[in-house]
């Protein structure tokens, strides 16, 4: 990939440090999904799964959610999208005939009618390219191989051997993935 990796800032300051956990607090909060148990403690603060979700959106890392079933997974996912992408995430639920190349593409099919071109000319990328988040609800429904495809989703891009080309997702190069999974599979 052409992407240079994100260098992290490393926080030394106390003070530096209150205000980073401060921000955070006070950004956007889960409209429905409500959990305030202790999932972590860091440096005496006491964060919940909603502050874990958040800094790893802020840091730009993918997000894999793992617990029983009914537990809230898809609510939190939900949530995530609504509250810190106003909604501009593409959700899919993941089933075992999922293609991961008819998620961002279709066909034109006026080129076909037309005559201008071939399948391979008439495929194009659907807008939700541009989404800043992708959420893959029950990735582990989906077969291995699938499940490798998605891989580079979550990475921020899709390959199209038809265009001999990648594309990258998101706005301005960011990019995140949130997957779900149930402990059972």
């Amino acid at each position: 990939l052409d992407r240079k990796p994100k260098s992290p800032k490393i926080i030394k300051d106390s003070k530096m440090w209150a205000n980073l956990i401060k921000e955070i607090k006070e950004l956007s909060q889960a409209r429905v999904y409500k959990n305030s148990t202790e999932v972590c403690r860091l440096r005496g603060v006491s964060f919940a799964v909603w502050d874990v979700i958040t800094a790893a959106i802020i840091s730009g890392l993918n997000i894999l959610v793992v617990g029983e079933k009914g537990e809230g997974k898809t609510q939190l996912a939900v949530d995530v999208n609504n509250s810190l992408f106003g909604g501009r995430g593409t959700f899919i639920r993941a089933h075992p005939d999922l293609k991961t190349r008819d998620i961002y593409t279709s066909l034109n099919l006026e080129t076909l009618a037309s005559g201008k071109g071939d399948t391979h000319q008439a495929l194009e990328l659907s807008e939700s390219i541009k989404n800043p988040l992708t959420i893959l609800d029950e990735i582990n429904r989906v077969p291995q191989i699938t499940q490798n495809q998605a891989l580079s989703i979550l990475d921020g891009y899709i390959s199209l051997p038809e265009k001999s080309a990648r594309f990258f997702f998101g706005i301005d190069g960011y990019h995140i993935g949130l997957a779900t999974a149930n402990e059972d599979s």
